[in-house]
């Protein structure tokens, strides 16, 4: 019943992806327009300038060459691709999770959560990757710790995926040393064996690989990343940091994490020894680790929780196991106090996750895929159809904008081109910040008005669009271009 209902929900997200083919993220439509200019053979934060570390441009190239291949979208593409990701660490987690002895349940669990991921609109996330390759190398690993030996190719595949997904973000390796510290610190884990395993060293030498690739760059891009933009970042992205209030007021996973971090040490103190057990307390520790890499980013992006409530979801089924066991044994959960409060945490957590990863609109989204009206196509936005109107296809559109949005994925579905290397402008909310008024440009304000400048003489786009509303990172200000010089004006 529960391998029916999982394959039923992976249908379903097919059937999603058919019918709405160009619901992307608007991150991942603008690193599928990275991964178009690295085709063409620009040259990353050299002709074009993105913040971030280069492994997320890299894996959407081959979805875009096979789309220019074929003639096909690429965000279509890259949406199927995703989902065959998913399909195998779904299929992963059925064939590692035979300790559990009910393998079927992890699987519905973890189809359901990247259903819920989908409707959300972080498919495809770095996050949402991350999560998919890495919870299978921590069933492999519970496998391992287990006494149960998977194959060597298995092993140095599901290793290795999982360190590409982890090279992805530094704050990623949180969640993988915890869920590794809960296996090798429980009874019986043959710690000297497990460290040497071969998903081990595949996922070392996926790190290793990535790290190295840097020594090798072209030197313009190992230049600007490591001289220019690494030290900007470091010094000035804080001024995208959320409040630590509403930070927490955002993190509706805070609640459920504690709550299954508390059952997770209850149950590695008590009764370790078992699979389950071991299980529920990995995946407690994982969540803690995503939560930790939620909150050391500090930007409150509901996206960057995707692992945290990928642990959690994953936790439940772990824990209604792990009491399963004990009422087949004869062992009423009633004979220790804290264990007796398992099924009241277990509600308490499944609620937490009902609120965070349910949108409100979720019905509309979930009825469409059953409607008789085949026309799925979303109506264009009024910035959609300023584009449509002034500028045609391979036309050059600049968006002066603080956030990634509104520019993409609108640009990137339209076929238009970057009005400049700044594919979004990043670098203003850190000068903003420290721009004092009347006082002389500084190094870094000059350089990046004279790098705009000379993108516009050059590329001439046919469209500079200044959105109205409130700037991201600007304290609900808005920006106000001046000659030489952008600054903050009330809302």
């Amino acid at each position: 019943m529960w391998v029916f209902a999982a394959s039923t929900l992976l249908a379903l997200l097919a059937w999603g992806i058919y019918l709405f083919p160009q619901r992307i993220h608007h991150d991942n439509a603008m690193y599928l327009d990275c991964a178009r200019l690295l085709l063409e053979g620009a040259l990353p934060y050299v002709d074009f300038i993105d913040p971030n570390p280069p492994l997320v441009m890299y894996l959407s190239v081959p979805p875009v060459w096979v789309a220019q291949k074929i003639g096909a979208p690429p965000a279509s593409v890259f949406l199927w691709c995703v989902f065959g990701a998913v399909c195998w660490s779904v299929l992963a987690l059925y064939r590692l999770g035979r300790p559990s002895r009910n393998t079927g349940v992890l699987a519905f669990a973890w189809a359901a959560f990247h259903f819920v991921v989908w409707d959300r609109g972080d498919f495809g996330q770095r996050e949402h990757l991350f999560a998919t390759f890495a919870i299978p190398f921590l069933f492999l690993r519970w496998n391992r710790s287990s006494g149960l030996l998977p194959k060597r190719s298995s092993a140095i595949a599901t290793g290795f995926l999982a360190g590409v997904g982890t090279s992805l973000k530094p704050h990623f390796l949180l969640p993988v040393l915890g869920a590794e510290a809960a296996l090798l610190a429980a009874p019986r884990a043959r710690r000297p064996l497990a460290l040497a395993a071969p998903e081990v060293l595949s996922f070392a030498f996926a790190l290793g690989l990535y790290g190295a690739h840097f020594l090798v760059l072209p030197d313009p891009v190992r230049t600007a990343f490591f001289e220019r933009w690494l030290p900007f970042l470091l010094d000035k992205y804080s001024s995208y940091d959320a409040p630590w209030m509403a930070l927490l007021h955002r993190a509706t996973a805070g609640a459920m994490a504690v709550f299954v971090a508390w059952l997770g040490l209850v149950l590695y103190l008590k009764i370790s020894a078992r699979p389950s057990a071991r299980l529920a307390a990995a995946l407690a520790l994982f969540t803690l680790g995503g939560l930790a890499a939620y909150a050391v980013q500090r930007k409150g992006w509901h996206y960057q929780e995707v692992p945290a409530l990928a642990g959690a979801v994953l936790c439940l089924p772990a824990l209604l196991l792990w009491m399963r066991d004990r009422w087949v044994q004869n062992r009423p959960l009633s004979t220790s106090p804290p264990l007796a409060a398992a099924p009241l945490v277990v509600a308490a957590i499944a609620t937490c996750l009902f609120v965070r990863l349910v949108d409100p609109n979720v019905s509309d989204r979930v009825l469409a895929l059953f409607s008789a009206d085949r026309d799925a196509t979303p109506s264009p936005t009024g910035f959609e159809r300023l584009i449509e109107l002034h500028s045609r296809t391979g036309e050059p559109v600049l968006v002066l904008s603080t956030s990634v949005r509104p520019a993409y994925p609108a640009l990137f579905l339209r076929n238009r081109r970057p009005g400049s290397r700044y594919l979004w402008l990043f670098p203003l909310p850190g000068l903003a910040r420290s721009r004092q008024d009347g006082a002389s440009l500084t190094k870094d304000e000059r350089l990046f008005l004279t790098e705009l400048t000379e993108d516009v003489q050059k590329r001439r786009p046919a469209l500079v669009v200044l959105p109205t509303g409130p700037c991201q990172s600007l304290g609900g200000g808005r920006l106000r271009i001046g000659p030489g010089r952008a600054n903050r004006t009330s809302p």
